[in-house]
């Protein structure tokens, strides 16, 4: 079984974390239709507007000018499941399948070739600005469950557990001030949650337990993208050496949000007794986060690829320098408890952050490819790209004060590390006109836990992207791509709250997501 990242509904709230490092960095190329047809294994190719993101050089073998736009669909299909338990395949809940739709533009741009009419050494240079997109997000699940034993108003209270109210502070003071927890008998440093009940025992000690049967709700969402706006020159060099460099802007998008709510299936189990202020019962809380993240980056990018002509032989290479973002994030949280006598019910804010700017620089990548032509009927190439995002690093941007970002760097470096991704393409083509094309693509995830001796092991999870594609080229300079590919993820658990009773988990959410890219360009070479 796949194992993903385990992640808490209210854990991030400190903003920054090493999975927003990872999650910023991953690049997940689309560009145009015969890229992702061929699986994006196009490192020793070129010629296509869409390679020219991941190898510069690209834009010199084609030896014609063209532009290009790319319209497209995402299609995400995922279902959720609780679990009783970790790891146990004994659900409370029946699968809940979503599927939503998004319309994209992954690709738009142009380069211009021009000829130097010499026989030898210099033959042409290009020049280009493209548009393509290198991460889509999409997330929308939701699953529901009973629960007899856990709730999250007893996580939060065990956490909150050894503080006096005035101490309180963050998620804590908002389950407080919510009505989600509170002190009970003579303590005013331990708390229970609104759904338990206790009793005292003959040395002072409390016993606390579930008073009821809880209906547990959650739902989570996420969108945006990532573009690289890519200033582009190359050099074709004897018709055999193709040399080229990017300037990159990369332009991010991120929008978070999740809801946590537990309805109580028997409202007189939770009696609850106000004193002066009279008696009610719990009926339901939720609880809810938001999160939005801005970027944008710069980056350069170098590439070359060798094609020599007495061989169908092509070799290519590029190397990205780390990019440097400037990140803008906010984020808020609510918290909210309802009653049978809704006079008793409360609401409080989380905690929350507005406009907050720091620098993110993302890991150095680079990638190789080899490819052998078939004359004019087609093509095979592999690809292999490296990206260590250990090196991801957090930083205010202020010289002072360097150690700001010291432990979450120190997080980042024990809970990332190197990614592998392989991709392969094939074309043939049965006329001319006419190019059928597949792909497939393998990517290591740069994810790592630490093992119970404290050593950083991989989580052996890993997402697959075939593709296929097919192409006309028109007797004019008019052309046509289309491809279809299917990004299958690894498995994610998903973890609502922290466990709290000895020998009982708290519930467990199994996700399996699959997205779905349609795209189609349109071009004209000239």
């Amino acid at each position: 079984m796949i194992i993903a990242v385990m992640t808490a509904a209210f854990a991030p709230l400190c903003a920054q974390t090493a999975n927003d490092g990872y999650v910023f960095s991953l690049n997940d190329y689309l560009g145009t239709a015969k890229t992702v047809g061929m699986g994006n294994a196009v490192t020793a190719l070129g010629g296509d507007i869409g390679a020219v993101g991941i190898n510069p050089a690209a834009s010199a073998v084609a030896g014609y000018s063209q532009y290009t736009i790319t319209p497209g669909l995402n299609i995400s299909i995922q279902s959720a499941q609780g679990t009783i338990s970790p790891s146990q395949d004994q659900p409370f809940a029946n699968a809940f399948r979503s599927a939503s739709t998004k319309f994209t533009m992954p690709n738009v741009g142009f380069t211009i070739n021009y000829k130097t009419n010499r026989y030898r050494g210099l033959r042409s240079f290009s020049l280009g600005v493209v548009m393509n997109r290198t991460a889509s997000y999409m997330d929308n699940i939701a699953t529901s469950g009973a629960n007899s034993e856990t709730s999250m108003m007893g996580s939060l209270a065990a956490g909150a557990s050894g503080l006096t109210p005035s101490q309180l502070s963050g998620i804590y003071a908002m389950a407080y001030n919510s009505g989600m927890i509170s002190t009970f008998a003579d303590f005013n440093d331990q708390y229970i949650g609104t759904s338990e009940a206790y009793e005292i025992g003959q040395g002072g000690a409390a016993e606390i337990w579930q008073a009821g049967l809880l209906n547990q709700k959650y739902s989570r969402g996420i969108s945006g993208s990532k573009n690289d706006f890519l200033f582009n020159a190359a050099l074709n060099i004897n018709d055999e050496l193709y040399i080229g460099g990017n300037f990159g802007v990369s332009m991010l998008s991120y929008i978070y949000g999740d809801c946590f709510k537990e309805i109580a299936a028997d409202p007189s189990d939770f009696y609850l007794d106000f004193g002066d202020a009279g008696t009610t019962c719990f009926d339901n809380m939720s609880y809810s986060y938001d999160y939005e993240a801005e970027g944008v980056g710069l980056y350069a990018k170098l590439g070359v690829i060798w094609a020599p002509r007495s061989s169908g032989l092509r070799l290519g290479a590029a190397i990205q320098t780390p990019t440097a973002m400037m990140m803008e994030e906010r984020w808020g949280s609510f918290g909210e408890t309802c009653y049978t006598d809704r006079n008793f019910d409360s609401h409080a804010d989380g905690p929350s952050g507005e406009d907050y700017s720091y620098m993110l620089k993302n890991p150095f990548r680079f990638n190789v490819g080899a490819a052998y032509t078939f004359g004019a009927h087609g093509v095979a190439s592999l690809d292999y790209e490296f990206c260590d995002y250990s090196s991801v690093r957090f930083s205010t941007g202020d010289l002072y004060d360097r150690d700001f970002f010291m432990d979450l760097n120190q997080d980042v470096t024990n809970t990332l590390g190197a990614s592998h991704n392989v991709r392969a393409g094939v074309e043939f083509k049965p006329v001319n006109s006419v190019a059928l094309r597949a792909g497939f693509g393998y990517l290591s995830s740069g994810q790592r836990i630490l093992n119970e001796t404290g050593r950083k092991v991989s989580t052996k999870a890993y997402r697959l992207s075939p593709s296929i594609g097919a192409g006309y080229v028109g007797k004019g300079s008019f052309f046509l791509d289309a491809a279809c590919r299917l990004n299958l993820y690894e498995k994610e658990y998903i973890y609502p709250y922290d466990d709290y009773v000895d020998g009982v988990y708290s519930p467990e959410i199994l996700n399996t997501k699959k997205l779905l890219n349609i795209l189609l360009t349109v071009g004209y070479r000239f």
